[in-house]
């Protein structure tokens, strides 16, 4: 939380006037990018300290110009207005209270004397916008933040449906139900399980969130009926005859699909995230020995998990990455994946699947840029890679490898239970 001594400007980005020629300045306090205003004094423009930074006129401490007409009363002001907010904000942190900017108003205002209880309770849409807020700063993925804001809009959405808005410590089993319907049946039907789970399990993380700041949120959230949804979801991958086929199909006619290719079958072999695939380059692989031998590696941080990822670089993907200079195409998501679709049906790989009870799809249907790391995960088992070393070239933890990524394939359960 900060303060500052400003000034409005009017259309002209000058000190605004009022009708005696006089500029009120203000004390500005800011927290978490939210800000609130306390008048201090009104002067003379003319005997402000005023410099411009980028074009914009700022003032500077202090202030008030030297010899000015009633400099010391304007200063006396500001500093007293300074020191009152900073008081407000403490006293509401004794109380156990984030010192929002609304807050901090409500507390200067009252002269100190308003109870916890007194204490407008925020509405989740607002305590929402300060979460998302922290996030934003906190260096997660861009990816994450999408999702943030999605169920956020969705949150927006159900309470222009119902009608009204909610409190944070109104958002209880009722509030559960009636959000889940809504988006199975209002919104735009959403049917997956797993979607759904992902907006409850944000709205509880910007709940708990809350909680860990004092705000008081209902009790329900920590009962097993406020659950987060799940599926168990059939892992898919392709088996090792079907990326030869991929890299043996003759493409010549086809340039963009073989830069698709490219960069489908080289993700098969080291397993990364879009979005670490695409700020792959040179400066990311590193030479080790093994003995006479030199073995290339890509080394970097991932983006999502902020972990070390070390990758040791096998013939094709290798191969793949120099023709390319060691920068692989670039393309976005929707088009990535649409794109795969049709390399698929080009190429004839479609084996079905049966993605729930009786509902079989052609893998060119189901085909993201997901499958190339389901891929490379589920090969390295064949390999005779154990989940530990692949937790550690891929930079995501043995749970999740295990839980979304890793699959085992019909032939080594035919192996194993017949041979």
């Amino acid at each position: 939380m900060t303060t500052k001594v400003i000034f409005k400007k009017d259309a002209l980005k000058n000190p605004r006037l009022s009708a005696k020629g006089e500029t009120t300045l203000y004390v500005r306090y800011q927290h978490n990018s939210k800000t609130a205003d306390f008048q201090a004094c009104k002067v003379n423009p003319e005997v402000l300290e005023i410099v411009e930074r980028s074009g914009r006129l700022e003032l500077i401490a202090p202030f008030i110009k030297q010899r000015s007409k009633g400099r010391l009363e304007a200063i006396d002001s500001i500093e007293l207005v300074i020191a009152s907010v900073k008081s407000a904000a403490n006293r509401l942190l004794a109380k156990g209270i984030d010192p929002t900017p609304n807050f901090v108003k409500k507390e200067f205002e009252s002269g100190f004397n308003q109870s916890i209880e007194e204490y407008e309770i925020p509405l989740i849409e607002e305590v929402y916008e300060d979460y998302l807020t922290s996030r934003q700063t906190s260096g997660i993925s861009s990816n994450t933040i999408r999702q943030y804001k999605s169920t956020l809009n969705h949150i927006k959405n159900f309470h222009k449906a119902v009608g009204h808005q909610f409190a944070i410590n109104q958002v209880d089993l009722n509030y559960y139900d009636d959000f889940i319907s809504f988006l199975r049946n209002t919104h735009k039907g959403i049917k997956k399980d797993s979607t759904i789970g992902k907006n409850v399990k944000t709205l509880k993380g910007v709940l708990n969130w809350a909680r860990s700041r004092g705000f008081s949120v209902h009790s329900d959230i920590d009962t097993k009926e406020f659950k987060v949804f799940k599926s168990q979801k059939k892992v898919f991958y392709l088996t090792e005859e079907e990326v030869n086929s991929l890299i043996d199909y003759d493409l010549s006619k086809h340039e963009k699909l073989a830069r698709i290719r490219d960069r489908f079958v080289f993700n098969c072999f080291v397993g990364l995230r879009v979005g670490d695939l695409n700020r792959l380059n040179q400066k990311h692989i590193s030479k080790v020995n093994k003995g006479d031998v030199e073995v290339k590696v890509i080394e970097l941080k991932t983006e999502k998990q902020r972990k070390r990822a070390l990758i040791p670089l096998k013939p094709i993907p290798l191969i793949i990455l120099e023709k390319y200079d060691y920068q692989l195409p670039r393309i976005s998501d929707q088009k990535y994946n649409e794109y795969l679709k049709d390399l698929f049906e080009l190429v004839g790989i479609n084996r079905e699947i049966e993605v729930e009870p009786g509902d079989f799809q052609s893998l060119s249907s189901l085909v993201t840029s997901h499958l190339a790391i389901k891929t490379f995960i589920t090969l390295c088992h064949k390999w005779g890679v154990s989940t530990k070393h692949v937790a550690v070239i891929t930079g995501k933890t043995e749970k999740v490898i295990n839980d979304h990524y890793y699959s085992v394939s019909d032939q080594d359960l035919i192996d194993v239970m017949l041979f």
